[in-house]
């Protein structure tokens, strides 16, 4: 999950990545987003487009709509 992701690049960027570590990667059954504004919601869409269209990226507006389950958080410059 990763708050305030801004255009979504940290996002990509961490995921083209994890594709070095191959078990790292296919543990990964989803990316959240905490996201509020539809604006930022469009950028990251586009960002992170292979997510989208393996129906893998969900949006969020509050920490507590996150699953209840094991998270690694990113928040880099979230304020």
């Amino acid at each position: 999950a990763e708050a305030g992701p801004g255009r979504g690049t940290l996002m990509a960027d961490l995921l083209r990545a994890s594709a070095a570590f191959p078990a790292f990667r296919e543990a990964v059954c989803g990316v959240h987003l905490l996201e509020v504004s539809p604006f930022n919601r469009a950028s990251q869409r586009s960002a992170l487009e292979p997510l989208v269209a393996a129906g893998q990226l969900h949006w969020h507006a509050a920490v507590s709509e996150l699953p209840q389950e094991p998270v690694l958080l990113v928040a880099h410059e979230f304020l």
